[in-house]
């Protein structure tokens, strides 16, 4: 996977377009997603928790194998209704070595920076007049906010971890009469999360509290995922045990009458 690095003197004319066809991760089940995108990801995903190096990491499920994505078709076109935002930031990424600055750099082989003239009006001037062009210095823009915000999703997952909210998630799938066991997923431990809201010397973190009840809601989408497949069927112990923790959750939020947890759980508790 060559990574070119963008120099000015080299990359002067050229080119760049949004990348159309995803083929590139259709063989990555797993999305990596930030917590900005919660509440879109909510709606259509099952989110799940991995480990990477002893640390955990957030994503959503795009199928129930690792190397999988059944949200991209066979002409690399995405089918999901949420273009998930590291999709969006391709082809430029920010590679970093040990004890160097990041440097901005694109992935060659999608295709999206182009050297020769193109008929095509999606392609945008990576410079102009010898800096970057306005709409590169927007996609920069976007890059960043993805990558600071990926940076907190990292945090947030830290303390959820050290909170022990997080827990192995033993995900049992049928294919075709023959069961199958979905490795190395997380998820949230639901009887550790009603101790911790319950406990009135810990103060609830709102963004750490969203994401846990975020990946709680969510696992109703396993039956989206369920539904792309022929012969497939889940578990549903798993889901009954979310919907059963939902109603706890939101019988909490009405007995405190707090404020601070209807802000946090009023975009997340909506079956759509």
């Amino acid at each position: 996977m060559p990574i070119v690095p963008i120099k000015t003197e080299s990359h002067l004319n050229f080119k760049f377009k949004e990348l159309k066809y995803f083929n590139f991760f259709k063989k990555k089940g797993l999305v990596p997603f930030c917590i900005a995108e919660l509440t879109k990801v909510v709606t259509n995903f099952p989110i799940v928790f991995s480990k990477i190096n002893n640390n955990f990491a957030l994503n959503f499920l795009t199928s129930f194998s690792p190397d999988q994505n059944l949200f991209i078709n066979e002409k690399g076109e995405w089918i999901g209704n949420y273009i998930p935002a590291m999709y969006r930031t391709m082809p430029f990424v920010f590679p970093k070595k040990d004890n160097e600055l990041s440097v901005l750099a694109y992935i060659e082989e999608l295709g999206c920076v182009i050297s020769t003239e193109s008929d095509d009006e999606s392609c945008k001037n990576l410079f102009d007049s010898g800096d970057f062009s306005k709409p590169f210095k927007e996609k920069i823009n976007f890059i960043n906010t993805f990558n600071t915000n990926m940076q907190l999703t990292l945090k947030i997952c830290k303390d959820l971890d050290a909170a022990k909210l997080i827990t192995k998630w033993p995900l049992k799938v049928k294919f075709n009469d023959q069961d199958k066991e979905v490795e190395g997923l997380y998820k949230i431990n639901n009887e550790k999360l009603i101790e911790y809201i319950n406990n009135k010397n810990i103060h609830i973190d709102d963004l750490m509290m969203q994401l846990a009840y975020g990946q709680m809601f969510s696992v109703n989408n396993l039956e989206k995922i369920a539904a792309l497949y022929t012969g497939v069927s889940l578990d549903t112990s798993t889901i009954q045990k979310s919907k059963s923790m939902r109603e706890k959750v939101v019988e909490r939020q009405q007995q405190e009458n707090s404020e601070e947890l209807d802000q946090l759980v009023k975009n997340l508790i909506s079956d759509d």
